[in-house]
């Protein structure tokens, strides 16, 4: 009987993200910034942190901004635990969400005239930039 296990980690949240920016030549903070419309503080977390997983609004931001597909987020949230499918028939949050991912629109400004048109929170955080 063998007593050493071999145990399989999955792969992340931080390393997908980190994994896509490679892949997309984001070489630093600078470029997820201006790509995502996050602080670069969100970068230095998910490039030294495995495990770390930024709040739902900083996720979808992340999503939008690296010009992912509707599958490809959905696939990316569920490894941070979370979802951009509608919780319930009054969810109008992410259901505009889902439909901004699915026809192509995830240019973050103007989804967050969009949000802002019904109240909702804007994607990317507090950061100042020139557009």
């Amino acid at each position: 009987m063998n007593d050493n296990k071999t145990i399989y980690q999955s792969v992340t949240f931080a390393e997908q993200i980190m994994q896509i920016c490679e892949n997309e030549d984001i070489k630093n903070s600078s470029d997820f910034t201006f790509c995502t419309f996050v602080e670069q503080t969100i970068y230095y977390k998910l490039k030294n942190n495995r495990l770390y997983v930024p709040d739902e609004r900083i996720a979808y931001s992340i999503c939008f901004g690296l010009k992912l597909s509707f599958s490809e987020s959905c696939y990316l949230l569920r490894l941070a635990g979370l979802s951009i499918m509608p919780r319930t028939s009054y969810d109008k949050y992410r259901e505009m969400l889902c439909k901004m991912l699915i026809s192509g629109n995830t240019y973050i400004p103007d989804c967050n005239i969009k949000l802002q048109k019904y109240g909702f929170p804007e994607l990317g955080s507090k950061c100042k930039r020139n557009i």
